[in-house]
């Protein structure tokens, strides 16, 4: 089983929108920080941008869903696995798979999240 290569978890939270590893934790690569501090994962602020020549930033509820998401991301990295291998377990068996759209995306998704997709935006 392929296996995610960051900040190891459980992620939280801090600040209202920045996501830290545990305090103490590992970075991933190897480096543990100090006991009252964690890893910096991902920050997100209140950013801007400009909408027909005006500059405006995110709402807190549009804030709130992408720290959400953002917070979940590797449980949903780790049931995308295992959904994945089980699929590949019952075409084994030759029982029925995932239908070839949903199998498509898990397979994009994952490979994203693994940083072994070579295309960028």
């Amino acid at each position: 089983m392929q296996e995610f290569k960051g900040t190891p978890g459980p992620w939280e939270i801090v600040n209202g929108g920045d996501i830290f590893g545990p305090l103490g934790g590992d970075s991933g690569d190897g480096a543990v920080c100090d006991e009252r501090d964690g890893w910096q994962v991902a920050e997100v602020g209140r950013y801007s941008s400009f909408v027909d020549g005006e500059l405006v930033e995110q709402g807190a509820d549009v804030r709130k869903a992408n720290l959400a998401l953002l917070l979940a991301a590797k449980e949903l990295l780790e049931a995308l696995i295992m959904v994945r291998d089980a699929d590949n377990d019952c075409a084994k068996d030759g029982l029925p798979t995932i239908p070839a759209p949903a199998r498509s995306k898990i397979d994009c998704a994952i490979a994203k999240a693994l940083n072994t997709d070579t295309t960028e935006r």
